[in-house]
């Protein structure tokens, strides 16, 4: 930078070496011109030499002056403001494509939302029409029922009338002590044991007889069938009342946890794409940050770049123009000048570089000369001799003239050359998750495909091509037969089933039946704590995998203070006995005598569930006189 803020070379290039190496120039072209001169031929030694040594000065020239150039700091400046512009602008161009991905986020977002919600809803429209078939099917059985218990009753009423009307104390047409007798002789005592077949046997009892005898029970029997109970005894009504009403409060039972559990999801999926939306709106709003410091970057540079505009190669030949002929001649004339002098000698060293040229390669082009080389050749000569004579002696002569010949031989080595190949190992990283923060970081993970949901918390995962069948820890869900085992189910495998999980392993790799023990993740959400929190299963500690005990008991605690899944079922009763919680009696399920710690306890839930002298309610009355489970204290 000199005095007035311009471009400056001072310092940097020396300018007396400049003119000096012009001067040489111009020497060394007028040289090359009187060798040709002097020898009449391009092809001398000093016509050559000028012509490279002309070459090796201009282009020193032309490095020193690029080189002082490019060495200015304003040079270095502009050309690292060039740099910062570029990086400024692709990280701009970066930016406004991350900010154009976040609008595409929250479309996607939104349709997932309406998408989950529209799907869990159809869900309960089709669980609510189940409940709503079983209503129906239940006052169908209701009606059966009483039906059938009325018959039954009706029936022993007739039989047990006919039985007690004797033989001997009725009037019977046609039939006198004496024929009463032989009757009773025979094993007839009642009406009811009359019967044609009973009959046929008796001797002295003909055709008449026995249409008589007939006729008198079949009239017996229509008496009492119109003497016969309309309707079942109180306390049996009141039983059967009482069974199909809790089937009838189990099934609103079951409407309201559908309705409570379609809640929880939908609130789950608004929550979390709330959440998703929290997230990308606050990335989206880092990015319009950074993008506005970006523009306001660039604006910066831009600027800075404008007061570097005079920083150009052709001012700094017009200031190194301006050094060499210091003289107060017009700056074009200079130019002119200059320019002109540098052209014709480079066009007159361009003619006498190609008559030089073409002269050196007209002299290294071979030309063609008889020559008389002498050749001798060697030839082996082998010529076998063979003498006869009278003493049968053989004697052979042999004359060989020996040749040397050299054979080349080619041996080819093979070269073993090492290839390097660098192979990728993918690291697992735990992405943030719900509630996921008890999760190990430094145990072994994998991930694999849920191919099977086996229940709520047993699931068939494909793991590297192999099927393994995976227990999550910490939580023990319903059974599959069981309302909420079969709520369980349904969520887990809309949770997982087809989809990528991440498998993390606590202490133990496997547990007692080969199953692989590890918290399931699926995108942002720790599976193991999802079911627990809604109710779908119970906290279970199973040392030594231990590391989230305390969140699920946190989420069962949750979900029992909602009433939510297996806790809407449980009527929270001190137990006096074991210091913990009994249930209310589940008719859903088939209870035996060890179930319950005394014969009032089982009574009770026999009552409740319908259970009477008629009807043995999961069999708890073996000997069917309406008292369950007596070998209880």
């Amino acid at each position: 930078m000199g005095d007035n803020g311009r471009f400056s070379f001072r310092g940097i290039i020396n300018i007396r070496f400049i003119r000096v190496s012009l001067v040489a120039l111009l020497f060394v072209f007028f040289t090359g011109i009187i060798g040709s001169l002097l020898f009449k031929s391009y092809n001398n030694s000093l016509t050559v030499g000028s012509l490279v040594l002309f070459f090796i000065i201009l282009i020193i020239i032309i490095i020193m002056i690029t080189r002082s150039f490019y060495k200015s700091p304003r040079v270095r400046q502009k050309m690292a403001l060039i740099k910062d512009r570029q990086t400024n602008d692709a990280l701009i161009r970066a930016t406004q494509t991350d900010v154009n991905k976040c609008t595409v986020r929250r479309r996607k977002i939104s349709n997932d939302e309406i998408s989950s919600i529209k799907i869990r809803q159809n869900k309960n429209k089709i669980l609510l029409e189940t409940l709503r078939e079983k209503r129906v099917n239940l006052a169908r059985d209701y009606r059966l029922r009483i039906d059938l218990e009325l018959s039954k009753i009706q029936h022993a009423f007739v039989e047990s009338g006919l039985k007690n009307i004797r033989i001997s104390d009725s009037k019977i047409p046609g039939f006198g002590p004496g024929l009463k007798a032989r009757l009773n002789s025979t094993g007839l005592f009642s009406a009811f044991d009359i019967n044609p077949k009973s009959i046929q046997k008796i001797p002295g009892v003909g055709e008449v007889k026995a249409n008589q005898l007939i006729i008198w029970r079949n009239s017996e029997e229509n008496r009492l069938n119109s003497l016969k109970p309309k309707q079942l005894p109180k306390e049996l009504q009141d039983q059967i009342n009482q069974f199909f009403s809790q089937q009838r409060i189990q099934l609103d039972q079951e409407e309201v946890l559908e309705n409570k559990n379609c809640q929880i999801d939908i609130e789950q999926i608004k929550e979390t794409a709330l959440l998703q939306h929290r997230h990308n709106d606050e990335d989206e709003q880092l990015l319009f940050t950074k993008l506005h410091d970006l523009l306001v970057q660039k604006s910066d540079l831009e600027q800075k770049h404008g007061q570097f505009a005079d920083v150009t190669f052709k001012n700094h030949l017009r200031l190194v123009l301006n050094e060499l002929v210091p003289s107060a001649m017009n700056l074009a004339l200079k130019a002119a000048l200059v320019g002109g002098a540098l052209i014709t000698v480079l066009m007159g060293q361009m003619v006498v570089s190609f008559n030089t040229s073409k002269a050196v390669i007209i002299d290294l082009i071979p030309t063609a000369t008889l020559t008389f080389t002498p050749t001798h050749t060697y030839t082996s000569t082998f010529t076998p001799t063979r003498t006869n004579t009278p003493t049968r002696t053989n004697t052979p002569t042999r004359t060989a003239t020996p040749t040397s010949t050299n054979t080349p031989t080619n041996t080819r080595t093979p070269t073993v050359s090492p290839t390097v190949t660098n192979t990728l190992t993918p690291t697992l990283t735990l992405q943030t998750i719900t509630n996921g923060s008890c999760i190990p970081s430094d145990t072994k993970r994998e991930v694999g495909v849920v191919k099977r949901v086996i229940d709520g918390d047993t699931i068939v995962v494909e793991i590297g091509g192999v099927e393994y069948k995976v227990r999550y820890i910490g939580m023990d869900a319903a059974e599959s037969w069981d309302v909420v085992g079969q709520a369980s189910t349904e969520q887990n495998k809309k949770l997982v089933l087809n989809k990528t999980v991440l498998l993390v392993k606590d202490k133990s790799e496997t547990d007692r039946y080969d199953r692989l023990l590890r918290y399931v993740i699926v995108g942002n959400i720790f599976v193991n704590e999802y079911l627990t929190r809604l109710g779908l299963a119970e906290a279970a500690s199973y040392p030594p995998d231990t590391a989230c005990d305390i969140q699920f008991n946190s989420s069962q605690e949750f979900a029992l203070r909602n009433q939510v899944g297996v806790w809407a079922q449980f009527k929270i009763t001190p137990n006096s006995r074991s210091g913990g919680w009994i249930t209310s009696c589940n008719c859903s399920i088939d209870y035996d005598c060890a179930d319950f710690s005394s014969q009032a306890a089982a009574q009770a839930c026999f009552n409740q569930c319908g259970g009477s002298r008629y009807y043995n309610w999961s069999g708890l009355d073996r000997d069917r006189d309406g008292k369950a489970c007596e070998s209880l204290p």
